[in-house]
């Protein structure tokens, strides 16, 4: 019998042996018992312990039982012994849950991500340990009569400061798992697009052979996927003596024919719309160059040297310092006491209505959480901006050349040209950010570190930051804030004419401007894995020119 199953049995039995312990004992409760198993020993017609109780008891006689079975049922139901007992197995059925639910993810994800899971578990049970550790200061009476103290002598109540503080916490773990549920959110989809390129590339196998001519052509259905653009062959004829009647051909090695082809798509765009088979595609045409340009095997597997470097990478953006909560408290801190000031002590208060509209009108608070969401925006668009314009530069291009049926030609990626990547390299950090990758900045080893400007040889792990931190302030703006005053005012207006709302003017206008910060941070998530998935990109490929330059091999 499963474990489950016994489990189940054990709930089923609770309802049984209890009756007959706490009843009393006369024949009238077996008769009880036996008529309860009776009518329900279809729902385990397997289990053994069931079959021998309802044999034990075949032998005694049925009498009318409806009133007394009633009795049997109502001292079960009425008894705390039964109910502990009941919770105690539902705590041991999730932990059980929880358990075959990690074990299932670590025998479905890649090898290299099994590492990224068990960083994550102990970050959870890092939290668990601290939040039970608190639970325990707070209710020593020695501890929890001094915050009382406190509280009654400066908040006026006692037991305002010990609920803030047990709330408090509760939003600190709260935001730790939902930026661990992030992450797993993350892997989830990079692994889809990793999933993605082993279908693909079985599909496309035959097309992409060892020959020269092979890896400069893709097939048909990749140039489809990628809706790569077609450029008139009259226009891609340049330095040609026509009148000596020499015949022009395409030259693809040539910077202006990639210029011509990336005119005619939007970058941004395309990222945002692109599918996980498009971005399969482009991992496979990485595939190609790679191969090309450092001389690697045929049976090369670009998936799973992705899949090796984005653990690593994930491996630090699960990895959050405590001391990241430190410029949020003064803003935290904030929206309690727009709280504690209308005597609510929390957002899961009876009355915390009365403060609905408040965070609106209270511009000491508000401002401060308007000027998040934009500094959120902001930065989400730099990491966005930076890692698709930089992986569009070590990408090769995609095009299809009139009259040639469609077939995808494939063109070198813009950072081998010099002219391209200078070019770049003099617009790739703003003066909104320069000032700070000029703080970490270090010397460019490599052309493809010229391509974070001025950030240069810690581009790298400047941006892995950049990216874990502005996923981090996105959660914990939607867990601490957003989450914290949504609820509570689409409640209370749709009970307008039950509750009291603290400040009903300012209750749509304060929905609606919440409502707002609360979609672009989902939509800010949804995003991120895009993010990371170009960072993985970008990492492998500096990987190689890392080798490279270690061989001195002169295109390092």
């Amino acid at each position: 019998m499963s474990l489950l199953r016994i489990l189940l049995t054990a709930v089923w039995l609770s309802h049984a042996v209890f009756g007959f312990i706490l009843a009393p004992t006369t024949r009238t409760n077996i008769h009880s018992l036996s008529s309860f198993i009776s009518r329900h020993r279809d729902e385990f017609p397997s289990s053994p312990v069931s079959t021998s109780l309802t044999l034990a008891l075949e032998g005694e006689s049925h009498t009318s039982l409806v009133s007394e079975n009633g009795s049997v049922l109502d001292q079960v139901l009425h008894n705390p012994t039964f109910w502990s007992f009941n919770v105690m197995l539902v705590i041991v059925f999730l932990l059980y849950s929880w358990e075959s639910f990690v074990e299932y993810a670590k025998e479905e994800c890649p090898p290299a991500i099994v590492p990224v899971i068990e960083k994550i578990l102990g970050e959870m049970g890092g939290l668990g340990f601290i939040g039970l550790l608190l639970s325990a200061l707070l209710n020593q009476a020695a501890f929890g009569e001094v915050v009382g103290n406190i509280s009654e002598r400066f908040l006026g109540e006692p037991s305002t400061l010990l609920e803030s503080f047990e709330f408090l916490h509760e939003v600190f773990f709260q935001a730790a798992i939902a930026f661990f549920a992030t992450s797993a959110f993350i892997i989830v989809r990079v692994l889809m697009s990793f999933k993605a390129i082993l279908e693909l590339s079985s599909e496309q196998s035959e097309n992409f052979g060892g020959s020269d001519a092979a890896s400069q052509e893709l097939s048909c259905t990749v140039a489809r996927i990628l809706n790569a653009p077609t450029l008139e062959k009259a226009t891609l004829i340049r330095n040609c003596d026509e009148q000596e009647g020499l015949e022009c051909e395409v030259d693809l090695e040539d910077g202006f024919v990639r210029k011509l082809a990336v005119q005619q798509v939007n970058p941004l765009w395309r990222e945002l719309t692109l599918t996980p088979r498009a971005r399969a595609s482009e991992i496979l045409v990485l595939r190609e160059r790679l191969k090309k340009e450092f001389n690697l095997d045929e049976d090369f597997e670009i998936r799973k040297y992705l899949e090796q470097g984005f653990a690593t990478c994930n491996l630090d953006l699960v990895e959050i310092s405590p001391l990241s909560w430190v410029p949020l408290i003064p803003l935290i801190a904030l929206a309690n006491s727009v709280d504690l000031s209308h005597d609510v002590v929390n957002p899961a208060a009876g009355n915390s209505v009365e403060t609905s509209g408040f965070f609106l009108s209270t511009p000491l608070f508000f401002f401060p959480k308007l000027l998040i969401e934009l500094l959120n925006i902001g930065w989400f668009a730099i990491n966005f901006v930076k890692m698709t314009s930089i992986k569009n530069m070590l990408l090769p291009t995609v095009v299809r050349v009139e009259g040639e049926e469609g077939r995808g030609r494939l063109l070198p990626p813009a950072v081998e040209f010099d002219d391209q990547r200078k070019a770049f390299q003099a617009n790739s950090s703003p003066f909104w950010i320069s000032w700070i990758e000029k703080i970490y900045a270090t010397p460019a080893t490599n052309r493809l570190e010229e391509l974070f400007g001025i950030a240069g040889g810690s581009g790298l792990s400047f941006y892995l930051n950049s990216i874990k931190f502005q996923t981090w302030l996105v959660v914990a703006s939607l867990v601490v804030f957003t989450s914290n005053i949504l609820p509570r005012d689409v409640y209370a207006l749709t009970h307008l004419d039950s509750v009291q709302v603290g400040s009903p003017e300012n209750l749509v206008p304060e929905v609606l401007v919440f409502g707002l910060f609360a979609l672009i941070n989902v939509t800010q998530i949804f995003v991120v894995p895009i993010t990371v998935l170009n960072f993985c990109l970008i990492s492998c490929v500096e990987s190689f020119v890392d080798t490279e330059a270690q061989e001195d091999i002169p295109n390092a």
